[in-house]
């Protein structure tokens, strides 16, 4: 008996936390796709990319998130080089594995941030040298509905 009352004590101050139920709402599907290319020269960038920031009154979970980078280097290329790339929460970094099946809260920004080099200089500097970053995430966003 002492075990059932302690259960529901529990239960009950659990379900006094809730701040609604959810409704599913919409998947939302992100694509997203740049090459950098430099001639001749050498390049570098640093860029934060917005990937999506939930509505208020919605939370979402990420359901699958993924991005990768492939070199285009011609014969001359002497540096190709990803120093830093991560998504963000918040401006805080956070490694994809984390990130799947993970949920947002309202207001919460989700970014791809990269640091990226590319050298073009050498045989003349005639050579082409580019680096492509491919982005996907599917996101199932829900509406919070008020008890």
């Amino acid at each position: 008996m002492k075990y059932l009352v302690t259960f529901l004590l529990a239960a009950i101050s659990a379900t006094s936390f809730a701040q609604g139920r959810l409704q599913f709402n919409e998947i939302v599907t992100y694509v997203d796709e740049q090459t950098y290319s430099v001639t001749g020269f050498n390049w570098s960038s640093e860029d934060t990319i917005q990937v999506y920031t939930v509505p208020p009154g919605k939370v979402v979970k990420i359901s699958s998130i993924s991005w990768s980078s492939t070199y285009i280097s011609g014969s001359s290329c002497v540096n190709n080089n990803i120093a830093k790339s991560a998504y963000t929460i918040n401006g805080t970094p956070v490694d994809t594995d984390v990130l799947k099946n993970s949920w947002l809260n309202s207001g919460d920004e989700l970014k791809f941030y990269y640091n990226a080099s590319l050298g073009g200089y050498g045989g003349g500097g005639n050579s082409t040298c580019s680096t492509n970053f491919k982005n996907f995430v599917s996101i199932i966003e829900y509406n919070i509905i008020p008890e």
